[in-house]
């Protein structure tokens, strides 16, 4: 692996990638100030060591200018909306008083003499310095009109470099955007299974209801605090190994979020002493859907980069250069973000996603990804990658980001290439790379695999389990009709009674049509005594299927959509009805609060009552 990043970064040089480097992403009015987040100020020495980086800045600009001069005199220049973005970022900071930038406030922080030379440094060193580039930008630089690389010289060869960089292989761009093409046809599919006949009118009416957005900020962030709560408590359903580092969740800073994603993921301290952290969108918190919270929350944190990366970085037992920024975020690049897609996926194991909102969220971020793919090639290898299939693959609608759009991406030093994530949908093509993690729940004889095991034990008698989840499920409909109909759609926490159980029946309206080989059919019903009539009939079903179906009938396979592999008849009812069980007891911890008293409902509870009535 070491071998491999070496490789990634001489090439990078032989290409001149730096020539390009105008980028409101990771340009340096952004990563200087990201230093802030990593240097801590315990010490005089520390204090001492960040007015030496303070005073490092101009030099480094004049560096960077002279960089971006002889990429001018080769016609090799980032694209005119990334100078744009640029520009309005330094204007942003130059506009702010020195000591109330993120310099000066970091450098508040140190009590002493020293916090007054600091904040003299970025008055006298670091905004001159970026008046500086902001100079050159406005008046001497001259940004490409076209955002592509094609449109400058060897830029053919700098895209398919990147794309070997980002994807880990050797496809080329032509392969990359026929796969973009392919998979999004494949996860608009999946998005009409669950009852969306049109993807872009759908994502407009959601869009356009407010209530699928927040009102503010701090409510977004308590959103994806919660949300991360959730899925840590869930890691213990699915995975043996957890990190001993924690996560916080915490908002971008204000000098960046603007140009930022939605969110993002930075890696915990080598030592130990700062958390892995996920950062949240909160510009504009109006514009952010609710309904896309959940599955970029399992992808940025638990059980996607967070899991992933702490681990790796706790691992004693491997070289350090793995274990940090090398292995995570640089040469591993297609399966870190290999793993925070299939996250999402395993989000649906999770019970992550509650609402069909919730569920249309994820898959419109795979679908995001897989576009990625195809308008990143298309606009970096031009018709090449587009070919004759231009017409034919139009319209691509994205459905998920709300921040900045994809096409408006600078095609600079990291926005030129396919963007990670969208490299990942390769990654997930890959049997070797986390693809095989779809199917080690089943097949896995790794010790310490909790999924495998809790599989197994509920394996051990279907029919059993099928009478037990009548029973459960009729006396939950039970509780619930005690309760007025407008109490139970009313949104209690995460979701309202109602919608918890219309996702039960059509969770299991669902599995049980695909383990018979029927076609899906969209659960739409939301009044609570149609539902438990509904859910009657299919739990019958369910226990007709346990009791008359041979092993032969409950090994066959089928392709579960939402999950991207097969299930056997056996796992896809052990999965209906486990699932079952969470929405439950989510109702269960709601009814109290309106009023209802409820029972046991362990297994225990049903076998006792059974024996009591000689069943």
């Amino acid at each position: 692996m070491l071998e491999l990043a070496a490789d990634f970064g001489l090439a990078s040089l032989r290409h001149q990638l730096y020539q390009l480097a105008v980028d409101q992403l990771q340009g340096p009015q952004v990563s200087l100030a990201m230093l802030l987040n990593y240097h801590t100020l315990d010490t005089e020495k520390n204090a001492l060591d960040l007015l030496e980086r303070y005073g490092a800045v101009p030099e480094y600009l004049r560096q960077h200018i002279e960089n971006l001069r002889e990429g001018m005199a080769e016609r090799r220049t980032a694209p005119r909306i990334a100078c744009e973005r640029v520009i309005a970022q330094v204007k942003s900071l130059l506009a702010t008083p020195p000591e109330e930038s993120p310099y000066g406030r970091h450098a508040r922080k140190w009590v002493g003499v020293l916090s007054d030379d600091l904040v003299g440094a970025v008055r006298d060193d670091i905004y001159p310095a970026f008046a500086s580039y902001l100079q050159f930008l406005e008046s001497d630089y001259r940004p490409r009109g076209q955002p592509g690389l094609s449109s400058i010289p060897r830029g053919g060869e700098t895209y398919a470099e990147l794309v070997r960089q980002v994807t880990q292989s050797e496809l080329t761009p032509e392969q990359v955007h026929r796969i973009g093409t392919d998979d999004l046809r494949a996860i608009h599919e999946e998005i009409r299974a669950i009852g969306v006949r049109n993807v872009r009118d759908h994502a407009e009416i959601l869009k356009a209801n407010p209530h699928n957005h927040f009102r503010s900020a701090d409510e977004l962030i308590e959103s994806a605090q919660h949300l991360y709560d959730r899925a840590f408590a869930g890691l213990p359903r699915l995975f043996g190994h957890l990190p001993l580092t924690s996560c916080r969740v915490i908002p971008i800073e204000s000098y960046r979020d603007k140009d930022s994603p939605a969110a993002f993921y930075n890696p915990p301290a080598a030592d130990g002493s700062r958390p892995g952290t996920y950062y949240v969108n909160t510009h504009k918190p109006e514009t952010r859907p609710r309904y896309n919270l959940p599955a970029l929350t399992v992808h940025e944190s638990v059980p996607g980069h967070h899991l992933q990366i702490a681990i790796q970085s706790e691992a004693a037992d491997i070289p350090r250069f793995r274990r940090h920024r090398l292995g995570t975020q640089g040469a591993l690049v297609a399966f870190t973000e290999g793993w925070g897609l299939y996250s999402e996926r395993l989000g649906d194991e999770m019970g992550m996603y509650g609402t069909e909102p919730e569920r249309f969220g994820m898959l419109s971020y795979q679908a995001w990804r897989a576009a990625r793919l195809v308008i990143d090639t298309g606009i970096h290898a031009g018709r090449s990658a587009r070919g004759r299939g231009r017409e034919r693959d139009r319209p691509v609608y994205l459905v998920a980001e709300s921040g900045p759009r994809v096409q408006d991406r600078p095609a600079s030093h990291r926005g030129a290439a396919p963007p990670a994530e969208g490299g990942a949908r390769l990654a997930l093509r890959r049997p070797s790379v986390p693809r095989r993690a779809a199917s080690s729940w089943r097949d896995s004889t790794v010790d310490g695999d909790t999924r495998d095991r809790a599989m197994a034990e509920r394996s051990a008698d279907l029919a059993l389990l099928a009478r037990y989840n009548a029973w459960a499920n009729e006396k939950v409909f039970t509780l619930a009709l005690r309760v007025e109909s407008e109490k139970l759609a009313r949104k209690e926490g995460y979701d309202s009674i109602a919608e918890i159980l219309r996702h039960l029946v059509h969770v299991e309206s669902n599995f049980l049509l695909m383990s018979l080989g029927e076609e899906r059919v969209p659960m739409d019903e939301v009044v609570v005594q149609k539902l438990a009539w509904r859910c009657l009939e299919i739990d019958a079903g369910y226990e007709r299927l346990a009791e008359t179906s041979s092993e032969a009938d409950l090994e066959r396979e089928f392709l579960v959509p939402w999950f991207g592999f097969n299930l056997s008849v056996r796992e896809a009812v052990l999965q209906a009805l486990t699932h079952a069980q969470k929405h439950r007891a989510d109702v269960c911890m709601l009814l109290p609060a309106l009023g209802v008293e409820v029972p046991g409902l362990d297994l225990i509870q049903w076998l006792a009552e059974s024996r009591d009535t000689g069943e």
